[in-house]
C-alpha cells in the first residue's frame, strides 16, 4: 500500500519532466518575438560581412583583364616577350586550377570549426596573398622572374580562399534565414563573386591608364593598384572578425535546428566513412540533409546517377564557364584597342548581371517556379550571347554595351536559378555537396575555355578589316557551342517533386515568427 503514493509521485516528476521538455523544446517556436529580433539585425550583417569579403577576394579575379596589353609589357621585363600573354592568362586560371583544393580545405574548416572561422580562413588568405602580391610590385625588377614568381604565388593564396565565397551561401541562408526568405537570401548572398567582379573590372583601367605604356610608368600604377586591393581585403577581414556570427542562438528553421544538432555531434573528418549509400540516405532522411555521416564519394555517385540533377549540372558549369572565359578574354578579342572601353564593357555585363540575379531571387522566392525560371535564364543568354558575338567589333560600343548587358543579366540569373534546381533535384544530398560540384565543374571547364579561347582569338587578330564582326573568328564558334550544349541539357530538364520544399513545408517556424513579428519590442518595431 505504501508503494502506490510512491509510483503516483514518480508518475508526477515523470510528467512534469516531459512537459518542461515539451516547453523547451516549442520555447523557440512560441518565441517567435527573441527569434526575429535576434535573426533580423544579426543575419544582415552577417549578409554584410560576407558580401564585403567575398567581393573583396573577387577583384582580384579579373585584374589583368581591361589592361592586358599593360600587364604583357610589365611582365615582359622579367620574363622576356615569350610565352608572356599565357603567362598573364595564368594568373586568371590560379583560380580555377586551385578550386578543387580549395574547396576541401573549406569543407574541412567549416565542419571542424564553423562558418566564423571558415571566413576568417579565407580572408587572411585572401589578405595575406594580396600582400604578397602587393610587395613584389614595389621591388620590382626587370632581371628576375622572382617578381611574377611572387604576383602568382599571391594570386594562388588568394584563389584558394575563393570556394569559400562560392560554396557557403546556401549553408549560412540555411544556418541564419527562415525558409520564406532562405531563396532570396541565397541569392544575395551568392552575388558576393559577381560585385567584386564588376568593380574588379572597373578600378584596373582606371589606375592604370592607357598612357601608362612603358614599364617605368606602369611600375607605381600597378603598386598602387595591387594596394588598393590589400587595403579593401584588411577592412573586410576586420568587419569579419568583429562583426560575423557563427549562428543564431534561436535557429530559425527546423532544418537549421537539426543542422546545428549535426555540427554539435559532427566527426573531425567527414571523408572517413564507410557506411553504404542506402544507409546514407536514411540517415539524411531521418537527421537532415547536411548530415555529416554522408561519404563525399557515395554521394557524387549518387548525383551522377540522377539524369535531372546532371542536365542542371552540365548547364550550369557550361553557363559560369563560358562567361568567366568571355571576362577573362575581353582584352584579347580582336579589335579591341582601349582598356577603358573593355573595361566599361566587363562592368556592363557583370553589373547588370547582378541585376539578373537578384531579381531572379525575387522571382524564385515568390512563386517557386524554379524549372521554368532557370530555362527561361538560359534562353535569354543563349540570345544575347549571340548577339554581342555578332556586335564584336570596335566602332559598335554602345551595341556591344546592350548585348553584354544582356547576357550578362540572363547567365547569371540562371545561377540561382540552377543551385535552386540543383538543391531540390538532388535532395536528400547535402545542399554543399550538389551546389560545390557544380561550382567545380564551372571552373574547371573554365581552364580549357580560357587557354582554347586565347589560341583562337591569335587567328581572329590577323584580319585587316577593322570592321569585320568578331563572331567569323574560331573563338565564337567554339564558345557558342559550348554555351549550347548547356541550353540543350536545361530546356530537356524536367522538374520532379520539390522533395526538400516539401519538406520544409512542415516547418511551422516561420509562420509563428511571423506572428509575432508585428509585436513593437520596447517601443519600437521589430522591422
Amino acid at each position: 500500500m505504501g508503494s502506490a503514493p510512491s509510483k503516483s509521485k514518480e508518475r508526477g516528476r515523470e510528467k512534469e519532466s516531459a512537459r518542461m521538455d515539451s516547453n523547451q523544446i516549442q520555447a523557440p517556436l512560441i518565441d517567435g518575438v527573441s527569434a526575429i529580433s535576434e535573426g533580423f539585425v544579426k543575419r544582415w550583417i552577417v549578409v554584410i560581412c560576407f558580401l564585403a569579403a567575398g567581393a573583396a577576394n573577387a577583384m582580384t579575379l579579373l585584374t589583368w583583364s581591361p589592361i592586358f596589353d599593360q600587364a604583357v609589357t610589365y611582365f615582359s621585363g622579367p620574363l622576356g616577350n615569350d610565352g608572356v600573354d599565357t603567362a598573364v592568362n595564368m594568373m586568371f586560371s590560379a583560380f580555377q586550377i586551385m578550386f578543387l583544393p580549395g574547396t576541401l580545405a573549406g569543407v574541412y574548416v567549416q565542419k571542424t570549426y564553423g562558418l566564423r572561422w571558415t571566413l576568417l580562413y579565407a580572408g587572411l588568405l585572401t589578405t595575406s596573398g594580396l600582400a604578397i602580391r602587393w610587395i613584389a610590385a614595389t621591388v620590382y625588377s626587370e632581371n628576375s622572374v622572382a617578381t611574377y614568381v611572387a604576383v602568382l604565388i599571391g594570386t594562388l593564396l588568394v584563389a584558394q580562399a575563393q570556394p569559400v565565397y562560392l560554396n557557403l551561401p546556401t549553408m549560412i541562408s540555411l544556418t541564419w534565414f527562415p525558409v520564406s526568405e532562405r531563396d532570396f537570401a541565397m541569392t544575395i548572398l551568392s552575388l558576393a563573386n559577381t560585385a567584386g567582379s564588376a568593380v574588379g573590372s572597373v578600378i584596373p583601367a582606371i589606375v592604370v591608364k592607357t598612357t601608362d605604356s612603358d614599364i617605368d610608368s606602369l611600375k607605381p600604377a600597378f603598386a598602387s593598384l595591387l594596394l588598393i586591393q590589400v587595403i579593401t581585403a584588411a577592412i573586410t577581414f576586420i568587419m569579419v572578425f568583429f562583426f560575423f556570427g557563427n549562428a543564431p542562438k534561436i535557429p530559425p528553421s527546423i532544418a537549421a535546428e537539426k543542422l546545428q544538432n549535426n555540427n554539435n555531434n559532427s566527426v573531425t573528418d567527414p571523408l572517413k566513412n564507410n557506411d553504404s549509400m542506402n544507409d546514407v540516405v536514411d540517415i539524411i532522411m531521418e537527421n537532415g540533409t547536411n548530415s555529416t555521416e554522408q561519404s563525399i564519394y557515395d554521394a557524387v555517385c549518387t548525383l551522377m546517377k540522377n539524369p535531372q540533377y546532371v542536365k542542371v549540372f552540365v548547364g550550369f558549369a557550361s553557363g559560369i564557364a563560358s562567361l568567366n572565359s568571355l571576362a577573362s578574354l575581353l582584352g584579347q578579342l580582336p579589335l579591341q584597342d582601349s582598356a577603358t572601353q573593355i573595361g566599361f564593357v566587363g562592368f556592363s555585363i557583370i553589373l547588370t548581371g547582378f541585376i539578373g540575379a537578384v531579381t531572379c531571387g525575387a522571382v524564385l522566392s515568390k512563386y517557386k517556379a524554379y524549372a521554368t525560371t532557370l530555362k527561361v535564364s538560359y534562353t535569354g543568354a543563349m540570345l544575347f550571347w549571340i548577339a554581342f558575338a555578332l556586335s564584336a567589333h570596335k566602332d559598335a560600343l554602345m551595341l556591344q554595351l546592350v548585348t553584354g548587358a544582356g547576357t550578362g543579366f540572363f547567365v547569371l540569373a540562371g545561377v540561382p536559378a540552377g543551385l535552386q534546381n540543383a538543391v531540390e533535384s538532388a535532395y536528400p544530398v547535402s545542399e554543399d555537396i550538389s551546389v560545390g560540384l557544380m561550382y567545380l565543374a564551372a571552373n574547371l571547364l573554365t581552364i580549357p575555355y580560357t587557354f582554347i579561347g586565347q589560341n583562337l582569338l591569335k587567328s581572329a587578330t590577323s584580319d585587316d578589316n577593322n570592321s569585320a564582326p568578331a563572331h567569323i573568328s574560331n573563338f565564337f564558334y567554339f564558345s557558342t557551342s559550348m554555351l549550347g550544349i548547356g541550353y540543350i541539357c536545361v530546356l530537356t530538364y524536367k522538374s520532379g517533386n520539390y522533395r526538400r520544399l516539401e519538406m520544409e513545408g512542415t516547418d511551422t517556424r516561420d509562420s509563428a515568427i511571423e506572428r509575432k513579428s508585428r509585436v513593437s519590442i520596447e517601443g519600437g518595431d521589430v522591422f
